[in-house]
């Protein structure tokens, strides 16, 4: 009962370990769902500021009587590279927070797997434990029935004690309870 009772709390406190990787790897692939929003959130932002900056810069040049040529169109191309590079920027933002995000996730779920298959190893090796404990007791039992068995006659004309045994053992002596051997003081006592 030790080795099973042992053995189910080995497999719960790996199935619970389990479990708590499987919750973090789901936690991971919401956490790529937010990346995503916060990236597009962030391009929004940008992509305002760039409107904005063009705005004012075509408001600037029309109110001081310029055509959007020259200077006016310098400022307009700077910005528009200034966007092009925050663009990239971000974009290699999320994909860097993503894919990291991914690994984890993917961390998670081996790591899931494992505490399973431990869970698993170790529901066998409690089977197993119990089995040998069984087949031991038993084997015990067994050989403590068997060595204190003695059914038969009492050999007489000899001082000692011995009886016989059911099986056919070919002339082979035994104490009274089974455990004597010639060698032994008590033998035939």
């Amino acid at each position: 009962m030790g080795a099973r009772e042992e053995g189910k709390a080995q497999e719960a406190a790996y199935k619970a370990q389990a479990r708590t990787a499987e919750l973090n790897a789901e936690a991971e692939r919401r956490k790529q769902e937010r990346i995503a929003d916060k990236y597009a959130q962030e391009q929004m932002q940008l992509d305002d500021k760039r409107r904005l900056a063009r705005g004012q810069v075509a408001a600037s040049a029309g109110a001081s009587g310029m055509t959007m040529i020259g200077s006016g169109l310098d400022i307009m191309s700077s910005s528009e590279a200034a966007w092009q590079r925050d663009s990239k920027n971000l974009l290699t933002n999320q994909r860097l927070d993503n894919e990291a995000s991914r690994a984890a996730e993917t961390n998670y779920t081996q790591s899931a797997l494992n505490a399973y298959s431990a869970a698993s190893n170790a529901k066998r090796a409690s089977r197993q434990k119990q089995i040998g404990s069984i087949l031991g007791a038993a084997s015990s039992i067994y050989g403590a029935y068997s060595s204190g068995k003695t059914v038969g006659t009492e050999t007489t004309g000899s001082s000692s004690d011995v009886w016989a045994d059911t099986a056919d053992w070919s002339g082979v002596k035994k104490s009274k309870y089974g455990w004597g051997a010639y060698g032994d003081p008590n033998y035939g006592r």
